[in-house]
């Protein structure tokens, strides 16, 4: 179709100039989500857009119906590409693909315009059957957050600003998911399809292989994996509190890693009330930073650390245990303050 569409195209020797005013760049790109969405409920925006691409495409003699809807979500996202889209090989296809679209168009160049619309109106059937779901999961994961923020909650100015992010999260549910996202949002249900389990599995195979030979290298003492790890650790607290210059001058204090690297170098051997220290000051940081849900959880690991201490386990897979599991608290913290918006 495509093809011989272009041929006709190439045999016209003369072509009006049809400019397509509402699909330009100008007309979105200070628009937020809420914003852009509204625009495209409007019904005379979505009348015009398409009557301006219809007589754009026939004039190369393109006369294939296409959804509006499909095409204006090329925009949504090319320029909200964070909130929109999870991060999988699909996902970046469609981006590509809408970028490719979008862009085309900008340049009103009939060729591209007419082989984007077709490959992205296409993918996107494709997609939509398997990510329409996956699009509102961090939304309604973003939700339940919230639910649980607002539970802790005192300040009545915070609240109204948790209940006014709930209201703008359910109007893009709503959009993207329909009715089928809303039923997961109302009962609480992150949407879960077994093809992922292949991904999860291997990326839990890959984090287990990482601390095996991280445990390893601590049982042949090659301590340089565990100054990296601590440092790792050390920029990931930092990166939660940015702005507090007094935290971060004090945990500089506490952690001088210039030393504990020449340390290792001169005795080739951990100092195991030194390394103890380390993980007493992270533990001081995770129950300063996380959530009160996360007490109780992080009490239990506490106790365990200390069981295992005192059952005198080996220092490497005590290593192991402290740094795997302080990684995903901290890592956890940063999730949550990302979705309520937090830095401190």
């Amino acid at each position: 179709m495509i093809k011989k569409t272009y041929k006709s195209f190439k045999n016209k020797s003369f072509i009006n100039n049809i400019e397509m005013n509402s699909l330009k760049l100008s007309q979105f790109q200070r628009l937020t989500f809420d914003e852009m969405t509204n625009k495209m409920k409007n019904e005379d925006f979505v009348a015009t857009s398409r009557n301006e691409l219809m007589k754009f495409l026939k004039q190369v003699g393109y006369s294939k119906d296409f959804s509006m809807k499909i095409v204006l979500s090329s925009f949504l996202i090319f320029f909200h590409k964070e909130e929109l889209l999870s991060k999988d090989q699909y996902a970046e296809k469609l981006f590509e693909l809408a970028k490719n679209l979008v862009l085309a168009i900008e340049r009103e160049n009939h060729k591209e315009v007419m082989i984007s619309l077709e490959t992205f109106v296409s993918f996107f059937g494709i997609w939509k059957k398997r990510d329409s779901m996956l699009l509102v999961r961090p939304m309604i994961t973003t939700y339940m957050q919230i639910d649980i923020a607002l539970g802790d909650e005192k300040n009545e100015k915070r609240i109204e600003e948790y209940e006014n992010m709930k209201k703008s999260i359910r109007n893009k549910v709503r959009c993207i998911g329909g009715k089928q996202g809303l039923e997961y949002l109302d009962n609480g249900k992150i949407p879960y399809y077994l093809d992922e389990k292949v991904f999860q599995d291997m990326e839990s195979t890959i984090k287990r292989a990482f601390w095996d030979v991280f445990q390893e290298n601590m049982e042949g003492k090659k301590y340089d994996a565990l100054l990296q790890i601590i440092k790792d650790l050390k920029d990931l607290v930092f990166s939660l509190i940015p702005n507090r210059k007094d935290l971060l001058k004090d945990f500089e204090s506490k952690l001088d890693l210039d030393l504990l690297e020449q340390l290792l170098k001169v005795t080739q051997d951990l100092d195991y009330n030194y390394i103890l220290n380390i993980t007493n000051l992270f533990i001081f940081y995770v129950e300063k930073l996380q959530s009160a849900s996360e007490d109780e959880n992080t009490k239990m690991f506490k106790d365990n650390l200390l069981l295992k201490i005192q059952n005198k386990e080996e220092f490497p897979k005590l290593l192991r245990f402290f740094f795997e599991n302080c990684f995903q608290k901290l890592e956890l913290i940063k999730t949550q303050m990302s979705i309520l918006g937090m830095k401190k």
